[in-house]
């Protein structure tokens, strides 16, 4: 059995987010209309475009067949008896989609659950580790935090 498994770096995920943007704005399409056109699910779009999801191999197809761009990544099939990589786990307790959002967008949103748990500070000192020096953490309506980069 067979797994097809797809790696971006971070340089290819934010040009193929920003081809994304570009198509749907160049052909003036709300996202509930590129969704459709794209057949794909609101919460997989969601996700893949606020990084929490890479998404799969078929959902970066279906976009390619819907833009009419070849995405960049790299297409990896695995074997089931494949040995499974060790993936390298950084010690931040900063989500990794984190500096990827604030970088492409100026702002995300964290869990309630990390900020009770690690404590406000302790999420700035990670930030501040991380090159992410002028950011400000605020509450939103629910239970998440807004992280904002200000220049």
């Amino acid at each position: 059995m067979e797994n097809h498994e797809i790696r971006m770096t971070i340089k290819q995920y934010e040009s193929n987010i920003l081809m994304i943007h570009k198509y749907i704005n160049d052909n003036d399409l709300s996202k509930a209309e590129f969704i459709k056109q794209a057949n794909i699910t609101s919460t997989t779009f969601n996700n893949i475009m606020t990084g929490r999801i890479l998404g799969s191999l078929l959902t970066w197809k279906k976009l390619e067949e819907c833009i009419g761009y070849q995405f960049e990544y790299e297409n990896k099939v695995k074997k089931r008896h494949d040995k499974i990589e060790n993936k390298t786990k950084t010690n931040s307790i900063i989500p990794e989609y984190v500096p990827l959002m604030l970088k492409l967008h100026g702002n995300t949103v964290i869990g309630g659950k990390l900020i009770r748990k690690h404590k406000k500070e302790k999420i700035y000192e990670e930030l501040r580790l991380l090159g992410l020096k002028k950011v400000i953490i605020r509450k939103t309506d629910n239970d998440n935090w807004l992280i904002e980069r200000i220049n």
